[in-house]
């Protein structure tokens, strides 16, 4: 009696573990996608490289593996439906399965949640280290300029020395104008000055000329 139902129950059980495999085999699948698209790759842990084997195992032993995102099948039992139905999974489970493939199942989702748990641990420590990092070169830029400061502070005093010599340096317009008016002054003068001293040397031949033009009769006679 014990063996009837031991042979009724081994293909259902065959059953749900070839579905089990393939569906563990499709998450294993998008769970390397996902790993080689964020660069995790070198970063697994060993039960990751442990069930990357188990899913290379599986996927040599079934002829074709469901594509990674399937489209909504409206399963009541597909924790992936948008109608799934805890209630109504587990009583299926229970009516479907025994213990030992409750319990196969149950070690098969404890091995993708600490998958799925180094994975985050990993994606949380890279962008850490990179904000890290990132802190660091502000941290570096920021001591950089404090370090300016001064030197830019003497600059500023310097060139506003510089600006307020250059002020009391310069000749005030006015003066400016005032020297020109003087000095154009002093040019027109100088040349009247020299004009009136000379005005008897130019003179000089004219009268010269008239002297000897008036005195040679009266040598003559």
């Amino acid at each position: 009696m014990a063996t009837a139902p031991r042979g009724s129950v081994s293909p259902q059980r065959r059953t749900g573990t070839n579905s089990g495999a393939t569906d563990k085999a499709a998450k294993r699948r998008a769970n390397d996608l996902l790993r080689n698209y964020y660069g995790l790759s070198s970063s697994t842990s060993s039960a990751s490289a442990a069930a990357n084997a188990d899913g290379a195992a599986g996927l040599s032993s079934l002829a074709t593996v469901r594509p990674v995102g399937p489209p909504d099948t409206g399963d009541a039992r597909d924790p992936d439906s948008s109608k799934f139905d805890s209630a109504l999974a587990f009583k299926l489970l229970l009516r479907e399965k025994g213990l030992s493939q409750l319990l196969a199942d149950e070690s098969d989702l404890l091995t993708e949640i600490r998958e799925l748990d180094g994975e985050r641990q990993s994606l949380v420590y890279n962008h850490h280290h990179e904000l890290v990092a990132a802190s660091e070169t502000i941290r570096k830029m920021k001591d950089r300029a404090d370090a300016l400061t001064p030197s830019l502070s003497s600059l500023q005093q310097s060139l506003r020395d510089t600006s307020t010599t250059s002020k009391a340096l310069a000749i005030p317009p006015d003066l400016v104008g005032t020297r020109s008016e003087s000095h154009s002054k002093e040019k027109k003068l100088n040349a009247e000055e020299a004009q009136r001293l000379l005005a008897p040397v130019v003179e000089l031949p004219h009268q010269l000329r008239d002297l000897i033009l008036l005195g040679e009769p009266t040598n003559g006679a």
